[in-house]
């Protein structure tokens, strides 16, 4: 008999034009570390009713919602869509093959077509929004993606033809990056990461109206970003400038000090940057190991918008893409 193969599978994706307008194919397909391709989650309940057997006497199905969660690199075409699908807002400037796309926050967020294809079967996903994008990396390892989708209906074309297949090396890893930080202001400067983590989550709803199992909207809330970031350090000024506010500080500070860090992956002519102006950064006090020194603090933050903003994170991205 023929086997499940899960090493197989494959997504797609495809922003449309407007809420129960799907997009005809996949602007980009490629493979996944990990994750579940886009599918329907089916909610039966039982109806607690009581009755003169011992037992259970019926169900009701609540809800059929679209979902998809999975990991896939950071691939050079593919990451911009990601990105516009998690902030909302994207203004190019350039021309080809090097378009650079300035992607800030905006409402409403754009709809997507999500397909899967998996042991021959494919399906698709319309009117999804992104719920949640996770961005991470560790030391040299490619930039991993990790988005989370909440959608509409399904249906199950018979064929998966994205206009762009991603794969091999065409994405980005940490090696000829620029990493910088300022714990408390905006003058960056080059610091050593060994890894990072930037998570926007955008708080999606998906409310149900009497009479339908689906959902009648996907609504995005307020976005928040939280980031995660782990420095090799020779001394313990970046912890005692959080604490402190200044350098040379010697008390804790009564007010809240925001940073700034900007992180660049370069591959070619393709460029990724993540920046934040307004990052409250908390660094931890390292631990001490007599057998296993521990050079490391990490600072973490949930950026807001700085005064007379519109965005909490900018995202950079320059590649041959035209228009997303």
């Amino acid at each position: 008999m023929a086997q499940l193969n899960p090493g197989l599978g494959l997504v797609g994706i495809g922003k449309q034009t407007a809420k129960g307008t799907p997009a005809a194919s996949p602007t980009f397909g490629h493979g996944l570390y990990s994750g579940t391709l886009p599918h329907v989650e089916r909610d039966v309940q039982i109806d607690e009713v009581t009755s003169g057997a011992a037992g259970d006497t019926s169900a009701f199905l609540a809800s059929i919602i679209g979902a998809s969660d999975y990991e896939c690199p950071a691939y050079f075409g593919s990451a911009g869509l990601y990105l516009l699908a998690a902030l909302g807002a994207d203004a190019v400037t350039g021309a080809g093959p090097t378009y650079t796309h300035v992607i800030t926050l905006a409402l409403p967020r754009p709809y997507f077509t999500l397909w899967g294809s998996l042991s021959g079967i494919i399906q698709s996903l319309q009117d999804c929004k992104l719920d949640q994008l996770e961005l991470t990396w560790k030391a040299n390892e490619p930039l991993h993606f990790k988005p989370t989708w909440k959608g509409g209906a399904l249906t199950m074309p018979a064929t998966y033809v994205p206009g762009t297949a991603e794969s091999g090396d065409s994405r980005w890893t940490p090696v000829g990056g620029t990493f910088q930080i300022d714990v408390v202001g905006s003058t960056l400067a080059a610091v050593l990461l060994t890894q990072g983590d930037i998570k926007i989550n955008n708080n999606v709803d998906t409310p149900l109206c009497s009479g339908s199992i689906t959902p009648a909207d996907i609504l995005e809330d307020k976005q928040q970003v939280t980031i995660s970031l782990s420095a090799l350090v020779s001394d313990l000024g970046m912890w005692k400038e959080a604490l402190t506010g200044t350098p040379t500080g010697t008390a804790p500070t009564s007010v809240v000090a925001y940073g700034s860090f900007s992180v660049q992956f370069v591959n070619g002519t393709n460029t990724l940057t993540l920046a934040c102006t307004n990052c409250p950064f908390v660094v931890d006090f390292p631990a001490v190991d007599a057998k296993n020194a521990n050079r490391e603090i990490t600072l973490t933050a949930q950026p807001t918008i700085a005064s007379g903003g519109s965005t909490i994170l900018t995202a950079t991205v320059v590649n041959s893409v035209a228009t997303y």
